[in-house]
């Protein structure tokens, strides 16, 4: 009885039970993971008693959960394809969301750096309003309103910049009309006598005042986009829209050497005022060479810079500049594309063929 253990436990039988039970759960907690453990037979089963098997029960309650995910593979990548599907769509949403709000991020700063120069928003509104007079297409009386503005707020380059878009405008619709009228009237001519042609023959101090007209229009355009540039360094355009102007300039110089009228008689001009009209030529020329290497350092995208640069350059006799920067937009490297673009470009080529030319 004491070996048998029947003078200290009640229940000799379950105690023995118990303690064969204990290893077989220990068994089956530890190879928990192993689907050979779990199958336990009914000779196994059939010497535990009510209470053991109920804890088995438990036991086996716990671990059937991970075998039936285990066997579900299949559901689990579609859910997973599902969850990508749904995270991409998200993510493009979020990426979306965050360039609206980065393009709302400049739009401010930009409306910031148009109002920065300005000493209040009543003085922006007046520069707005006075752009709204050459919108409706009274040039003069903006030209009025953006001096008004540049008086009492002299430091802002977009009042400047402004001023040298409705020069501009007045310049180049000023030359239209004049083109077309030099048309119609050669037609004109062609269709009437050389009797009649000497009659209608437009005076030359009347061309002399559309030239004076023209050029004075090309000047102040350049000072007010070089003015522009000068408040503002770091803006390339405002440079190159000075360039411009000033090659402008120099054109007209260029064909005021000799005069042309309607009926293409020359005029031939006097040697002091061909040589007056040679220099003034050349310094213009000089002036948007100037404006062009500067909006050149600034590192401007594509080769439209300078290409112009390199035209400048063979305007005034520098071909060996002209073909040292041509040559380093041949050869430049692929990487931000200029390569690509000259080679694209008719332009380009062009303006190569002509300084091959002329070296």
């Amino acid at each position: 009885e004491v070996i048998h253990g029947s003078l200290i436990f009640p229940n000799p039988n379950r105690r023995a039970s118990q303690s064969q039970s204990s290893n077989k759960f220990s068994k089956v907690r530890g190879d928990a993971l192993d689907p050979i453990a779990l199958e336990v037979d009914d000779e196994a089963a059939g010497g535990l008693d009510n209470d053991e098997l109920e804890d088995f029960a438990e036991v086996q309650k716990q671990v059937e959960p991970e075998e039936v995910v285990d066997g579900d593979d299949d559901e689990e990548d579609d859910e997973e394809d599902d969850d990508d599907d749904n995270n991409k769509k998200i993510s493009d949403g979020i990426a979306a969301e965050a360039r609206r709000k980065k393009n709302e991020k400049n739009e401010k700063r930009r409306r910031q750096y148009r109002m920065r120069n300005f000493q209040s928003v009543r003085m922006a509104h007046r520069h707005g309003d006075a752009l709204k007079y050459h919108a409706q297409g009274q040039p003069k009386l903006a030209i009025k309103a953006l001096k008004e503005v540049a008086r009492d707020v002299p430091s802002a380059p977009q009042v400047y910049s402004s001023l040298g878009m409705v020069y501009e405008d007045m310049l180049m619709e000023s030359l239209k009309k004049t083109s077309s009228q030099q048309s119609l009237q050669q037609q004109q001519s062609e269709a009437g006598n050389g009797e009649e042609e000497e009659e209608k023959e437009e005076p030359k101090s009347v061309m002399d005042q559309v030239f004076k007209d023209h050029l004075d229009l090309a000047k102040k355009a350049y000072g007010s986009y070089h003015v522009a540039a000068i408040l503002c360094k770091q803006d390339y355009t405002l440079w190159v829209k000075a360039a411009g102007c000033a090659i402008q300039a120099a054109e007209m110089h260029g064909r005021a050497t000799t005069t042309t009228t309607m009926k293409n008689h020359h005029h031939n001009l006097s040697t002091e005022l061909q040589e007056e009209n040679r220099c003034e030529r050349k310094r213009w020329f000089f002036e948007a060479l100037g404006d062009l290497k500067v909006a050149d350092k600034l590192k401007p995208p594509g080769i439209e810079v300078p290409a112009k640069l390199a035209a400048v350059h063979m305007e005034v006799g520098k071909l060996s500049e002209a073909l040292t920067i041509l040559t380093d937009l041949k050869n430049r490297s692929t990487s931000d594309g200029a390569s690509s673009e000259f080679q694209s470009s008719y332009k380009a080529w062009m303006l190569y063929a002509d300084l091959m030319l002329r070296i």
